[in-house]
């Protein structure tokens, strides 16, 4: 008896531990891993803070990482955001970036370096304001 409790109380908490889901996200593929990011509120207006979430996994697993960083761009003026954003660290292999706020309307790239293990990655997301 004492076996069978454990055992079901072990399940409930597989879900929590290993967990690699974020509703209403997007994908972003890079090689083995998948990010998924959201973006609240939507939608995205000029002048207007707003937060992104992080969800980064592999093999359906939450991904732990050791470092997080996130940084925005304007390509085509050659200039960031006016604002600096904070970020931390919200669950496993999760992160959310709150004051963010994109100043003028065009294209932006937001781009994200993380790293896990010994593998360090950068990944950029582009967003039409």
């Amino acid at each position: 008896m004492t076996r069978w409790i454990l055992f079901h109380c072990l399940l409930l908490l597989v879900p929590q531990a290993g967990a690699c889901d974020l509703d209403d996200a997007r994908l972003v593929r890079d090689e083995n891993r998948a990010v998924y990011y959201r973006i609240e509120p939507v939608p995205l207006e000029s002048g207007r803070h707003f937060t992104m979430r992080f969800q980064f996994c592999r093999e359906g697993r939450a991904l732990e990482l050791k470092r997080f960083k996130l940084d925005a761009s304007m390509p085509a003026h050659g200039h960031g955001m006016n604002y600096r954003a904070s970020s931390r660290r919200t669950g496993a292999g999760a992160y959310s970036v709150e004051g963010m706020l994109f100043h003028m309307p065009g294209q932006w790239r937001i781009s994200v370096e993380y790293a896990y293990a010994d593998n360090r990655r950068q990944l950029d997301i582009e967003i039409e304001l």
